[in-house]
This record gives C-alpha cells, structure tokens and sequence, in this order.
C-alpha cells in the first residue's frame, strides 16, 4: 500500500470513528463522555524561512486548513490536518523553468489538550507526521515534488456556543523532498522550512 493510500485510509477511519461518536452521544443523553470530536476550517499565512528554495526563490501566498481532532479521555487528542496553498516563483533561475506552484500537506497529528474540552477556553499542543506534495506548473508544463512533512504546533480555541466557536494557531513544518539534485545543493532543494499563522471557526461535535 503506498504512503498516499495509507494516509488517505487512516482519514477516513477518524471520520468515521467521528460520526460514530456523535450517533452514540446523541443516542445516550446523559451518559459520560469520554470522546469529543472537533473540526476546524478557515484562513492560512504561511510564512518560509531559512536558506531554501521556498524561502528564496518562491512568494508564498495565503491559503486554507483543515483540522478533525478526536479527544480521548478530555486530554489526549488524535487527528487529521490538511493546509492548502499556492505560490509564484519569483527566481526561476534558483529552482527551474516554472512560474507557480500549489502546495499541499496532510499529517495525521497527535496532541494534548491542557484544558477540559467542555471548558470556554481550549489551548493544545502536538505534533504531526504526514505527506507533502508541490505541484509545479507553467503553461502547459506540469510536474510534482513530494516527500515527507513533519509539523509541531500549538492551538487556542474560544467557545461561543455548544456547537461554534472561534480558533487561532501558530505552527512550524518541515518538508523532506525527494527532489534529485547534486550532493552540495540537497540541503537547499530538499528541506522546506514554513511557520503558520491561522484562525478560522471551530465547530463541536457529540459534546
């Protein structure tokens, strides 16, 4: 089973255990929750540093996340994060003849919650591991870059409802492509290093 497949299977199984979860809450009114599953979208600044090909030769622009985090136990949180986002080459004479590029990253991500999920205030810490995809494009020119990302990350959450609330993150990825280039440029064209900025809304399930 490939890397793709095996990510994409394990997504599915977390929403999965997501609905079941709420079926069961709705269905058992009372009863104590050991389970709350939460799912967060909206708007993504990244922002690359270091001496790499993104950071140098590339203008990122902003873009979209998705978080669905399962919380066991109130405390210990397992989930999936999707980060969406283009960008235009500004020097194509660092990393080729192509003038954009979108960029992709889906980890399965492990994290603990500091406080009660049932509390106003939220506030997690974790960590990701996943896959990393660059599409790269020029008229009729099309090819990828992929590799491994992995991510830390830290995350507050303000409650305005049972079902709504509002989130703001920082977090930091690290891409390892498999980009084939000479021994002295593999550290400028395999590594990507990008904080995040992001805020959006969050909304509640089976809580």
């Amino acid at each position: 089973m490939s890397f793709k497949r095996a990510m994409g299977t394990l997504v599915w199984a977390l929403m999965g255990l997501s609905l079941a979860t709420a079926q069961e809450e709705v269905a058992q009114p009372g009863t104590s929750k050991e389970v709350f599953v939460q799912f967060r979208g909206g708007w993504l600044l990244p922002l690359p540093v270091g001496n790499n090909f993104l950071s140098e030769a590339y203008e990122v622009n902003p873009g979209v996340m998705a978080d669905l985090d399962v919380l066991f136990n109130e405390h210990y949180v397992l989930g999936y994060q999707g980060t969406f986002h283009s960008a235009n080459v500004t020097n194509t004479g660092l990393v080729g003849r192509f003038d954009r590029s979108r960029i992709q990253r889906h980890y399965l991500t492990g994290s603990y919650s500091f406080l009660s999920p049932e509390s106003r205030v939220g506030l997690i810490a974790g960590t990701g591991i996943g896959y990393v995809r660059y599409g790269n494009k020029k008229e009729n020119i099309k090819f990828y870059e992929d590799g491994f990302s992995a991510m830390v990350r830290g995350r507050l959450t303000y409650r305005f409802s049972s079902y709504f609330g509002w989130h703001a993150g920082l977090q930091y990825s690290r891409d390892f492509l498999n980009t084939e280039t000479a021994p002295e440029l593999r550290s400028f064209f395999r590594n990507a290093h990008t904080f995040y900025i992001s805020t959006g809304l969050v909304i509640f399930f089976g809580e």
